[in-house]
């Protein structure tokens, strides 16, 4: 079992590695407009003080937001992109290694390995279960990719929140609500990867003839 659960977490590692995404641009612009709300006093929740700032002050590059940063708040911002992406990949592969440990998560891998392993012996049938599978991969990883990124930018509004607002009740809502909303998004997405984007992986090898990995796992879950 061991050697399955690594052979899932090398796909999802491979699938779900950084790439710069829309939710990135989204963590450094929310974390220059808290910084500009608090810096000026504007309100003590980020969302009353975003209904403080006009658009034409983001686009303004004269007197604007972006152009009030300083030197140093410009490099933290820069930071707290990198902190964010590495802590987002972080906390998802803790999570990923804590589904790992369920029964079900279990369960769903050695039956998809069943299914390669019962009907090895039938080219044509071996052929039809690698048709396809490329593109339902792709599909399939999109949706978790918007789904990781959505789940990112809950976690950003959590961390700009503790960061740089003052401690209150509405924040640590604010704070509770938008951390367990990352998580349930992340939770959530483990479960679509092995049940939607896994068996294709193994359904590639298992067309090119390239099953001995698979196999190997399996028979090593049976030992």
């Amino acid at each position: 079992m061991d050697k399955l659960l690594e052979y899932c977490k090398a796909r999802y590692d491979e699938e779900l590695g950084f790439k710069f995404s829309l939710a990135n641009i989204f963590a450094w612009l929310f974390f220059v407009v808290s910084i500009f709300i608090s810096s000026n006093n504007l309100s003590d929740v980020v969302f009353c003080g975003l209904s403080q700032i006009k658009v034409k002050n983001m686009l303004d590059m004269s007197d604007g937001v972006i152009p009030s940063l300083t030197m140093l708040q410009l490099l933290y911002s820069v930071g707290f992109v990198i902190a964010t992406a590495w802590l987002c990949r972080s906390m998802s592969e803790g999570l990923f290694y804590l589904f790992t440990l369920k029964e079900e998560f279990k369960t769903l891998v050695i039956d998809i390995t069943l299914k390669f392993h019962d009907v090895k012996g039938n080219d044509v049938q071996r052929k039809a279960l690698g048709l396809g599978a490329k593109v339902e991969i792709d599909r399939n990883i999109k949706k978790i990719r918007r789904t990781t990124s959505l789940a990112e930018v809950f976690l950003v509004i959590a961390l700009c929140t503790a960061i740089l607002m003052p401690l209150s009740m509405i924040n640590i809502i604010v704070f509770a609500v938008c951390g367990l909303t990352f998580l349930v998004i992340v939770w959530s997405s483990f479960h679509y990867f092995v049940s939607d984007v896994l068996p294709y992986h193994v359904a590639i090898k298992y067309s090119a003839g390239e099953l001995a990995e698979i196999r190997q796992s399996y028979t090593a879950s049976l030992h």
